[in-house]
């Protein structure tokens, strides 16, 4: 399951998922070109480990923000 967050929502969604999984993997991208290069690989990763639940910041649906967003909604149906 992948939600699509507000990155208002980011910083209360991840002290929760710290509380509720001390080991959960967060991840960070420093640009949008980061975030597009290794999104598919994120998920990969998290499947490999039985991940049900994946959270991704929503950004702006402008230039490459509008292909992210794209491939977040296709993954969240």
């Amino acid at each position: 399951m992948i939600g699509i967050c507000d990155p208002s929502e980011m910083e209360s969604r991840e002290i929760q998922l710290r509380k509720d999984f001390p080991n959960a993997t967060i991840r960070y991208c420093g640009s949008l070109e980061d975030y597009a290069s290794n999104l598919f690989e994120f998920f990969r990763y998290c499947d490999t480990l039985g991940v049900v639940r994946i959270y991704c910041q929503q950004v702006a649906p402008h230039g490459l923000g509008r292909a992210i967003m794209d491939r977040l909604e296709r993954a969240a149906q």
